[in-house]
């Protein structure tokens, strides 16, 4: 579980909105279902998100993801830099186990093969959300075909989220564009991720959804 503190809110320049929403497409083997050690949890009480948009807000200074679950009803996460400079290097770092490949330069075009394959969907749109908190603590759930990350937040609330590994590394790509249009220090990524290890990301002028 990763904690987290609060932190302090500071007033940005709004960046230009990147938005980045999927729909998860099929189950992965470190779902809960088929992990040990969660009986007690009353996991199938939590939303599993379906689909979810990614975006920077300067007001907050924070990043908000706009999740819908399977019944149509949606969600608002609210993450800080805080507690995304803990996430960020367990998520990549899972990308780079023994079992996968571990050289940069390959963990680059694995990601360059990632982004491209990422398709614009319609953004989830959550004017009148379900419910709307800030995540405290998330629990990563891990195999080789992905992870499974479970949003809490100190006052009880909790969805989940089910990344394949592609996925996952799409949404990485997008948090990465978020740290930059907040000017967070990026020093939490991995040099697979700079910018001169890939060929150019696609142009700002289209949003990715």
């Amino acid at each position: 579980m990763i904690p987290l503190k609060a932190y302090p809110e500071r007033a940005r320049t709004p960046p230009r909105r990147a938005l980045f929403t999927f729909r998860t497409s099929r189950a992965i083997d470190c779902g809960y279902k088929a992990c040990p050690g969660l009986a007690g949890d009353a996991m199938t009480d939590i939303p599993d998100l379906q689909r979810v948009t990614t975006e920077y807000v300067a007001v907050e200074d924070r990043v908000r993801i706009s999740g819908e679950a399977a019944d149509g009803a949606t969600v608002v996460l609210w993450l800080t830099q805080r507690l995304l400079n803990l996430l960020v290097p367990r998520l990549t770092g899972g990308l780079e186990q023994p079992d996968s490949t571990s050289d940069a330069l390959m963990q680059g075009f694995a990601q360059q093969a990632a982004e491209a394959s990422l398709s614009p969907q319609p953004a989830v749109e959550a004017a009148a959300p379900s419910a709307s908190w800030r995540v405290d603590s998330v629990d990563i759930l891990s195999g080789p075909d992905g992870v499974a990350l479970t949003f809490r937040s100190d006052e009880g609330p909790a969805a989940r989220l089910s990344l394949a590994n592609e996925p996952l590394r799409q949404w990485l790509s997008i948090l990465r564009r978020q740290y930059q249009a907040a000017g967070w220090i990026d020093r939490v990524w991995p040099v697979w991720m700079e910018d001169d290890m890939r060929p150019a990301a696609r142009p700002d002028a289209t949003p990715l959804h």
